[in-house]
């Protein structure tokens, strides 16, 4: 056989949220020898995904050398934020005599030489076999860094007054130069200084939102501290302003307009990244807040896309982001003591979001979901109540367990979930917008990710293509999944692939296939993404906007994505009239994530197919809506060249202007067949034509067909796996045939 296809059936209803389809099988296509590039990256980076919000030197680690262990050799989990030392050192600087408001240059040499030799270089030197897992952005908290502030040292010394942020970036510099060791030195020198630098904590949350600053003010000290820093030091990559939570269609995107826009204006040639942090909460978490907020799925597209469009026409190409936190929230419960669930709720955020992440393996420099250590600094002092997303917990947390030793919370599933996954990315397509895909391939063994952003239960058929031949001899699968009030990851080690397995609501399986040989990617996939000459476009009834996309980089064969964000009052319409180059294209009937009812308004991502033949060098694309209000917020043409033709599996969810799906009523049989087969077509569908594909896409059948029994003659043809595709009055059907 040529092929091995996997049918993985799960069995719980179809129906989301926000529209309602008839129960359908999700098609899941693996091509094995196709090798998905984006922006020139195909390899997958744990040290950007797999990682952890913590530091080797934290005190949390200390008596926890087997928890360590575990984390870095067995899960290969990478570190990769530290936002505690350095306002530790600066509360605990002594104030410069010379210059009032600004540290003490000989303190910060003399701590600086006694942190790197001393508590690095000795005491934290059992964790230095370790290092190659680290690599730090560093950044400041409100306190003391904000301007107005006193130093707060511990041990009875006295605290000064900080002189501003001239003072501040002068600080941060000094720390960066004095705290780690220079590039070749010894472990023993100290830490390896740390590549990125954000420069303060969410800090719109805290002097905006929660104070009385305005924007401007928090822009303007960014830009200052920038400055400072670079005094001292060229080298590190300087980032803000680490917002927390951006929702950028509140108040008819007031929001983007007067924050993340203003911000990339204002301060974007000062800074080498802009930093995000992304939360789903699934309850209304502070007044003034309507409902739950999910970024994942349409959302966050939507939200990167925004950004990832008005960088590039800001300064023809697009500033790498650095996502510093990101995870899932239920504050009803993070007042109550520790439980499985709510590290259930925490995980089947990041899993979806990490999978939105990786598709943007070009962009975003480091993802780091927000899983600290033991958090004691955040337990609350009058109820003993701990601090929410910790990787370890005390024993006695868990009901009917004693002990106070520390144990593994249930977060550590996520690198559970992950654990040995590496290799080069391979093409993966899917006809449903909320069962995302991802596979890589290393030597003779493939990782299939699928995760499920919908609310309840999908159909899918996952088809392994491009094997050539090559013959699986040992499967394990993962399933990560709530059951009960607790999440589990169930692994199975069948002797043969499944012929179904369940999953349940926002979860996510993993199919890790080994074969008897390596497995040959000789094919490639590259993927490009274009962005219009104009963006945010009010929607106004019957006119429409137009976007230009010039100059594309075509290959002979390929497909492409139409990209919309949409920012709309709910009972708008999301179903917009499309023309490519002057040709009306057809409008997914769904889109990714959920339709934000609870929310005052919709800001997602509208995802179209293209026909790959509509594109040419320069083109025009118009978008209309029926009716006013609301924005268009970004438009993005994503494409994808392939080195040879791909067949892809047909959609089964119902698209605007394309025909049902038929399958279930369309019989092909014998299958497997040893030369023969009979497709029968009942009555009432129509006449059409049928083709017969190889899997890379080449037709070596084509005939018309009729409403009745039509035999086929397949002798002709080597044994293997073919792809059946037809079309009639009524509808369209895709069987895959099996020769033997």
């Amino acid at each position: 056989m040529n092929k091995n296809t996997i049918l993985l059936v799960f069995l719980i209803g179809s129906i989301f949220q926000y529209l309602y389809v008839p129960a359908q099988n999700t098609q899941i296509d693996v091509n094995l020898d196709i090798n998905h590039v984006v922006g020139g990256i195909s390899e997958f980076d744990r040290s950007k995904f797999i990682t952890v919000h913590a530091v080797m030197t934290g005190n949390d680690w200390n008596g926890e050398d087997a928890h360590l262990k575990y984390l870095f050799e067995d899960l290969d989990v990478h570190m990769g934020r530290d936002n505690g030392a350095m306002p530790w050192q600066y509360n605990q600087a002594n104030e410069d005599p010379s210059r009032p408001g600004y540290v003490d240059p000989e303190w910060m040499a003399s701590q600086g030489q006694y942190y790197r030799e001393t508590v690095y270089g000795q005491q934290h030197a059992s964790r230095h076999q370790y290092e190659g897992n680290q690599e730090l952005v560093i950044g400041g908290q409100n306190i003391p860094f904000w301007p107005g502030s006193t130093t707060n040292p511990c041990c009875g010394k006295t605290g000064w007054d900080i002189a501003g942020s001239e003072a501040t970036g002068d600080f941060m510099g000094r720390f960066v130069n004095e705290f780690f060791r220079d590039e070749g030195q010894l472990s023993t020198k100290g830490p390896k200084r740390p590549k990125y630098l954000e420069i303060i904590n969410e800090p719109l949350w805290h002097f905006v939102d929660q104070g009385s600053n305005d924007p401007i003010d928090v822009f303007n000290y960014h830009n200052t501290v920038a400055d400072g820093i670079r005094v001292h030091n060229q080298e590190i990559k300087i980032g803000g302003y680490t917002a927390a939570f951006p929702i950028f269609e509140e108040n008819n995107f007031k929001r983007w307009e007067e924050r993340m826009k203003l911000f990339m204006d204002h301060s974007g040639d000062k800074m080498d990244f802009f930093s995000l942090h992304f939360y789903d909460f699934d309850q209304q978490w502070i007044s003034g807040w309507d409902g739950p907020v999910h970024y994942k799925g349409g959302r966050l597209e939507a939200t990167f896309d925004m950004i990832e469009q008005y960088s590039h026409m800001k300064r023809g190409s697009v500033k790498p982001m650095y996502i510093s936190e990101y995870g899932g929230r239920d504050l009803e419960l993070e007042s109550d003591p520790w439980t499985p669930y709510r590290d259930w709720v925490t995980l089947k955020a990041m899993n979806s979001l990490m999978m939105q992440f990786m598709e943007r393996p070009d962009v975003l420099i480091k993802t780091i979901p927000f899983i600290v250590t033991k958090a004691e600094w955040g337990r609350d002092q009058e109820t003993g109540v701990p601090y929410g997303p910790r990787l370890l917990r005390q024993n006695f947390e868990n009901p009917g367990d004693t002990g106070d030793h520390w144990v593994f919370t249930n977060l550590v599933q996520l690198y559970e979930f992950w654990q040995g996954v590496n290799g080069t990315r391979v093409d993966t397509y899917s006809t449903n917008p909320n069962i995302m895909v991802d596979a890589y391939v290393k030597g003779n063994t493939a990782y299939i990710v699928l995760n499920n952003l919908g609310f309840q239960a999908e159909t899918v058929d996952l088809n392994l293509l491009g094997d050539n031949g090559n013959t699986i001899t040992a499967i394990e699968t993962r399933h990560l999944h709530l059951t009960g009030n607790e999440s589990v990851i169930d692994i199975d080690r069948p002797q043969k692939l499944p012929d179904n397995m369940e999953i349940g609501a926002e979860a996510s399986v993993m199919i890790k296939c080994t074969f008897t040989q390596e497995v040959q990617i000789d094919e490639t996939s590259n993927e490009e993404k274009y962005y219009a000459d104009t963006y945010y476009q009010p929607i106004a009834a019957g006119t429409p906007a137009n976007f230009n996309f010039n100059n594309l980089n075509l290959a002979a064969h390929g497909e492409a994505v139409l990209r919309i964000g949409v920012g709309r009052d709910h009972g708008k319409s999301l179903r917009p009239v499309v023309k490519v180059n002057g040709t009306t294209v057809p409008i997914p009937a769904e889109y990714r994530g959920d339709d934000q009812n609870k929310r005052p308004r919709f800001f997602g991502m509208l995802e179209v197919p293209l026909s790959y033949d509509l594109l040419q060098s320069d083109n025009t694309v118009s978008v209309e809506f029926g009716d006013s209000g609301g924005h268009i917020s970004s438009v993005v043409l994503q494409t994808f060249g392939f080195t040879r033709e791909v067949a892809r599996s047909e959609p089964e969810v119902p698209v605007a202007g394309v025909k049902p799906n038929l399958n279930a009523q369309v019989e092909v049989f014998p299958n497997p067949t040893e030369g023969q087969i009979k497709l029968v077509l009942p009555a009432g569908l129509g006449s059409g034509r049928v083709q017969l594909k190889t899997l890379g896409g080449k037709i070596l059948i084509s005939r018309e067909i009729k409403p009745k029994e039509t035999s086929i003659d397949l002798g002709a043809l080597s044994s293997g796996i073919y792809v059946l595709t037809g079309k009639t009055e009524q509808g369209i059907f895709t069987k895959k045939i099996n020769i033997l």
